[in-house]
Formats: structure tokens, sequence, C-alpha cells
């Protein structure tokens, strides 16, 4: 219907709007959009059936040229990053295959990497080893609950897309998204179709030999009774929550304990700008400063510099509790970091202008 495909093009552009992850989730679920039409014309209908619908293909245009125009606004600086020289670290295969079979269960089950870069993520064989088997286990499950819904390509689709943007700049501190994924995933299949006993891969049904068996005896039944096939549902859903219950009870005690404490510096640091009405005051931060790091051999692996452009965390975090900018003297008045590594003449005459304004109430830097 018109209004369907409206609905699902607008949830695609709000979904360029939140980040380059966004951007290629979103791209991923048009081409999944894109080859379910076209597959349903086969093959040698697939390009009229694209022009034959004119209200889905002016949405496809539109979120396109969103898309584009997303990818333009967001597009890093010739010199952003320019300060982070360092070795390569893992290559961008590797990052890809570890987004696959390592990010679905740091983001649901371990905790092995720490907060780490894709680039910079290494594990011991023993959680290697573990990641991957709770991966290939949540994998399976997510595969065959899609694909007995005719859902499976919304699920690779945009996960290889997401997957593509992670090798460049996925963090470990981002693995909610990849959680939130999963979730999403599994709230479309099953507002398509109940969840079942047959939504279970065939190795977990050998896992668990009562429900293997009774949905034996169902399939071989041309009668089942009310009462069995209410009892596999009862306990697919136990099942289902026992599965998901270590991430709720997590996330629930975590939603507590950020109301009840300061879960940040920044959260505390806001606070008392608050109570002392501070917000008008003049804040300024320290920037970067990096040592010279060496790999075990010796050799240069980041040099030594300063970057007046990477300010305090804990004020840039705190920035979002107020309705202006705290940081003075900031580049081009951001109140985040833009990563762009200014010239030595450039921070000379910012740090001059800064230095003509009156002295600072505040100055805000950072502790080991």
């Amino acid at each position: 219907k018109p209004s369907d495909t409206w609905k699902l093009a607008l949830s695609l552009v709000l979904l360029c709007a939140i980040s380059a992850y966004g951007i290629a989730l979103s791209a991923g679920f048009a081409l999944a959009w894109i080859w379910r039409a076209a597959k349903s014309a086969g093959i040698k209908k697939a390009f009229a059936e694209i022009f034959s619908n004119i209200n889905r293909l002016v949405s496809w245009i539109i979120l396109a040229l969103v898309g584009i125009a997303s990818i333009i606004c967001i597009w890093p600086a010739a010199n952003a990053f320019a300060s982070r020289e360092t070795f390569d670290g893992n290559s961008p295969l590797t990052q890809f295959l570890s987004f696959i079979f390592v990010m679905p269960s740091e983001s649901m089950f371990t905790q092995f990497a720490g907060d780490v870069s894709l680039r910079r993520l290494t594990l011991s064989v023993p959680s290697a080893i573990i990641c991957v088997i709770i991966s290939i286990l949540i994998w399976a499950f997510a595969v065959r609950i899609a694909y007995r819904r005719g859902m499976l390509v919304s699920l690779i689709l945009p996960y290889l897309t997401f997957a593509v943007v992670a090798t460049q700049y996925f963090t470990l501190h981002h693995a909610g998204i990849v959680f939130a994924f999963f979730v999403a995933q599994l709230w479309m299949c099953i507002a398509r179709k109940s969840l079942e006993s047959k939504d279970m891969p065939t190795i977990i049904f050998r896992l668990f030999k009562v429900v293997n068996k009774n949905t034996n005896k169902a399939e071989n039944s041309n009668s089942r009774s009310a009462s069995k096939s209410v009892g596999n549902k009862v306990i697919a859903g136990i099942i289902t929550v026992v599965l998901l219950s270590p991430s709720l009870i997590w996330n629930a005690y975590s939603c507590v304990n950020d109301i009840r404490f300061d879960y940040s510096g920044s959260r505390a640091l806001a606070q008392f700008i608050k109570q002392n009405h501070a917000e008008n005051m003049r804040f300024v931060t320290s920037w970067l400063h990096q040592d010279e790091k060496t790999d075990k051999q010796g050799n240069v692996i980041v040099p030594e510099f300063e970057d007046i452009h990477q300010y305090s965390w804990q004020l840039i975090t705190a920035n979002p509790y107020f309705s202006k900018n705290l940081i003075d003297c900031s580049y081009k008045n951001s109140s985040f970091i833009t990563n762009e590594q200014p010239s030595q003449e450039q921070a000379s005459n910012e740090m001059d202008a800064c230095r003509a304004k009156k002295e600072p109430k505040f100055f805000v830097t950072e502790s080991d």
C-alpha cells in the first residue's frame, strides 16, 4: 500500500539521520526492499517491477538522496585523525569477520575485549572460541527465525552493510547497536508470525531432548491435543526468556544504578555546574598531549604530538546537559571533538586568540 511504502521510507530516512551506522543499516534495508520487489516479479521482469510502482520508486529516490546528503555531511575532513598515526592493527578482513563472529556475543553475553576498536581487538584463544560459539548460536536462531518468515534478506544485507562501515569506525562501546539490531530483527519477525518451537535450530533441539521429543510427536501425529500445543509454546517461551534474561537483568540493573548514582564524572560535573549556577561562566579545557609510543622492538608507532582540538572528555560529555556550549576557545565553537589536527601555525594563532580573552573561571583537565 502507498501508506506502508511511505512509512517504511520515512523510517529509513530517520535512520540515516542517526549516525554513519544508521546510514549503513538504512542502505542495507533499502537493498533488501529492492531485492524483495525484484524477486517477487522474477528475474526477467525485475527491471519493469522497479518502475511499476511510482510511489515506491519516488521513495527510493528520496531515500537515496537523503543517504548521499548524509554521507556528504559526515564525510571526514582531509586532516581528520591526522594525529592518530599508528600501526594498522587488524586487517579490514579480520575486523569484518570479528564483527560477524565475535560482536554478537560481545554485545549480549560476554565482555572479553573491553572498550577497544575492532582494529585493536585482541582475544585469547579460549575467549575467541567462546565468542565464536555463542555468536554462531545467535546467528543460528536469527537465521532460522528470519528464514521461516521470509525475512532472511532483511537480516543479512543490513548486517553486512553495517559490518563494512564497522571496519572503519566501530568501537566496542557501540556494541549496544548490534544488540538493538538483533532485538529489532526479532521484533519484526514476531510481528509477522509468533515464535514457535519449530523456530529452534535442529542442533538446539538436540540440546533440549524434551522439546525435541515433544516436537517430533507433534509432527508425526495427525491430531495434536491442545494441551501439547500449549506446552510446546510454553517451553519455547521459557527458552527464549532464559536466553534473553542475562541482558535484560543487566540492563535493568544498569537503569536502576543510573538513576541512583552518578554514572560518570561528566554527570557529576554537570550537577556541580548547575548547583553553583556556573553555566554562564568561562570554561577552558586542556588539550591532548601524547607521548611517543614504541613497540617491543623500539619502533615508534605513535609519535609525540600535541593537538589543541582534542578537549577534555569530561567537559565534552557534560555539555549535553546544557543549552549552550560550555567550552570556550573551542575550534569552530564546536561542543565535540572534530578530530581535525591543526597545523603548528594555526594552533599558535588559536592559542593567542584564546589568551587575549579574560582569565577563565574554570579550567577542566583530565586526570590519570
